[in-house]
């Protein structure tokens, strides 16, 4: 269930991962919520706001500052991590827009039960 709006609230949800194995030289790999990408806020090869499709790219924005260890991520993601303040999943995106979710839930549902 999607709670209600706490007024003046941006964020209605936050996602954090992590996530092993993860190459900076690779990309294609994305995570997206009802069809939109999320970003972990970091540019990296073919990895920026505009087109995040390598967000496992063994870069952390961790304690204030970027850290770098071989295939290890650990991410909040969203529309801009980076703005100030932070827009993970925010409100205004849609993405937990709720009829556009339940018909998702309802398809992956069916999908792992063979309904």
């Amino acid at each position: 269930m999607v709670p209600q709006q706490i007024q003046g609230e941006v964020n209605s949800a936050k996602l954090t991962c992590f996530v092993t194995e993860g190459d900076n030289q690779l990309s294609g790999d994305y995570i997206s919520m009802n069809g939109t990408k999320l970003w972990d806020g970091t540019n990296t090869t073919s990895n920026s706001k505009s087109s995040p499709n390598n967000v496992w790219n063994a870069t952390s924005y961790l304690s204030g500052g970027y850290s770098m260890y071989d295939g290890v991520d650990i991410d909040t993601l969203g529309i801009d991590p980076m703005a100030n303040p932070p827009q993970y999943i925010t409100w205004a995106s849609g993405i937990l827009d709720l009829e556009t979710l339940l018909p998702a839930s309802t398809y992956i549902l069916n999908k792992i039960t063979g309904s």
